[in-house]
C-alpha cells in the first residue's frame, strides 16, 4: 500500500493498492520533488469518472509503468471533488495546451509545480491515434535528464501566456453589489435554488450571494 491508503477520499482509496507511490496533494510532496529535483506526475480524477478507472486498470496497477514512475517522478493523485481549486487551476493549463480536457486529467509539472505537458486518458501503449503511457514516461524522463531548462523555459512561457489570457482588472464593488441584488431577487424561497427552472448548482452563483 501507497501513502492514500488512510486518505478520506474514496477515490484516492481506490488507488492505495497500486505499485505506484502515490501522495496526495500535500506539501510533502512538493517539498520532496524540489530536494530530488525531480518532475511531478499529478493525476487528477474522482470516483465516477469511467476513463478514471480504465487507466488505473491498464497503467496505475501495471508494476512496468510503477518503475519508472517510481523512479523518475513524484506522483501525486488528486479527488478533483475534495481539490476543485486544484483542478480548475490545472484544467485551464490543459485547455491552454492541448485545446481539450477531461478527466482523467494527467500533467507533469516541474517542481515549482509549473505544466510542460499535459492530456488527459493514455493508454499503456501506443495506439495509432495516441502515444502511450508507457513510452510518453520513458520519454519525459530522458528530456527531464537532458534538456531540464528547456523543459522549465517552455513551463515559463505556458504560464506566462496563461496569466496574460486572463488579465486581473480593478474590483468594481458597484457590480458585484448588482450582481448580488440580482441574484437575491431570482432566488427560490420556497424550494431553494435560482430562478429560472430546470435549477443546477452554480458555484459562482452561492458564492457571491
Amino acid at each position: 500500500m501507497n501513502r492514500l491508503k488512510d486518505e478520506a477520499s474514496p477515490y484516492l482509496r481506490l488507488h492505495a493498492d497500486n505499485p505506484i507511490d502515490w501522495y496526495p496533494w500535500s506539501t510533502e510532496a512538493i517539498q520532496k520533488a524540489k530536494e530530488e529535483n525531480k518532475p511531478i506526475f499529478l493525476s487528477i480524477g474522482y470516483s465516477t469518472c469511467h476513463w478514471c478507472h480504465v487507466m488505473n486498470k491498464e497503467s496505475f496497477s501495471d508494476q512496468e509503468i510503477a518503475v519508472i514512475l517510481n523512479k523518475y517522478f513524484i506522483s501525486i493523485k488528486v479527488d478533483r471533488e475534495q481539490h476543485p481549486d486544484v483542478d480548475k487551476v490545472y484544467m485551464d493549463y490543459c485547455l491552454s495546451l492541448t485545446g481539450s480536457g477531461g478527466w482523467p486529467l494527467n500533467l507533469f509539472l516541474t517542481p515549482d509545480l509549473k505544466p510542460f505537458f499535459a492530456g488527459t486518458y493514455f493508454p499503456k501503449q501506443t495506439s495509432m491515434r495516441q502515444i502511450g503511457f508507457f513510452p510518453l514516461l520513458e520519454r519525459l524522463a530522458k528530456l527531464w535528464d537532458r534538456e531540464k531548462e528547456t523543459l522549465i523555459d517552455h513551463s515559463e512561457e505556458i504560464t506566462h501566456g496563461l496569466i496574460n489570457t486572463y488579465p486581473v482588472s480593478d474590483f468594481n464593488k458597484e457590480l458585484v453589489n448588482e450582481t448580488q441584488e440580482s441574484l437575491r431577487q431570482r432566488y427560490d424561497i420556497e424550494y431553494g435554488g435560482f430562478l429560472p427552472a430546470p435549477k443546477f448548482p452554480q458555484l459562482h452563483e452561492i458564492t457571491l450571494t
